[in-house]
């Protein structure tokens, strides 16, 4: 199974349905089963030759009641912008050709094979354009890498998504 996004393929073991949600007990259902069977799923192995280094920024939120607060966030770059190779070597597993027959002929093989690495922040700015400024952060449509455009997430600085 292969996913679409950002103009890619990408593999994947789950499709998104396109009918309507399915019911509460469906819900707890599903992941009642999904922790009791074993050996079943599978996720994306993390990089280990670069240390993820996030751009912090300021985040304000404000309520008229309590005015302005500003709150620790970071920014992170979106996986399809990272370098994917073999959790064991520098091979790429996707190129301009597509996805690597080698490491990736089905979405599990690809998660168990694959690797998606880090950024750190000489990499943001010089690859990607994201660098942190005292105000937040400045993105570059043109890095120095000859990289047009970037897609980044805001995060609470950790492991979370914010939310809008």
């Amino acid at each position: 199974n292969f996913c679409l996004g950002a103009g890619r393929r990408r593999p994947c073991s789950l499709q998104r349905s396109r009918g309507p949600p399915p019911p509460p007990a469906m819900v707890a259902f599903r992941s009642v089963a999904a922790l009791l069977a074993p050996g079943m799923a599978c996720a994306q192995q993390a990089g280990k030759v670069v240390a993820e280094v996030s751009p912090r920024m300021p985040l304000q939120t404000c309520t008229h009641a309590r005015g302005c607060e500003t709150v620790p966030a970071a920014v992170t770059l979106d996986a399809n912008w990272r370098w994917v190779h073999n959790k064991d070597g520098y091979d790429n597993c996707f190129s301009k050709d597509g996805w690597s027959p080698r490491f990736c002929p089905d979405g599990r093989t690809c998660a168990e094979t694959c690797a998606i690495e880090g950024v750190d922040e000489e990499g943001y700015r010089t690859v990607y354009g994201v660098k942190a400024i005292e105000t937040g952060v400045e993105l570059e449509f043109v890095a120095q890498s000859g990289n047009v455009g970037s897609r980044v997430y805001v995060t609470d600085g950790e492991d979370s998504y914010h939310m809008f």
